[in-house]
């Protein structure tokens, strides 16, 4: 489990499990996904940046524990 800070100030919480559990609609999301891929590995006080362009978005990484 990620929390994260958007660049606004926001703070969300994504939890990665196996695909089937996902559930976008929640924060669960598929650990092989590309936006979990870009957050785990992250440490509180990294700054992780997922997308290009005008679809870029940046979070500041908060903290990071177990899911369960």
């Amino acid at each position: 489990r990620v929390t994260a800070r958007t660049a606004e100030g926001a703070e969300e919480i994504y939890t990665f499990l196996g695909p089937w559990d996902t559930d976008t609609e929640n924060k669960v999301l598929n650990y092989q996904a590309p936006l979990p891929r870009a957050l785990m590995g992250a440490e509180p006080g990294d700054t992780v940046i997922f997308g290009e362009g005008p679809d870029g978005r940046t979070w500041e990484v908060v903290s990071v524990e177990p899911a369960i």
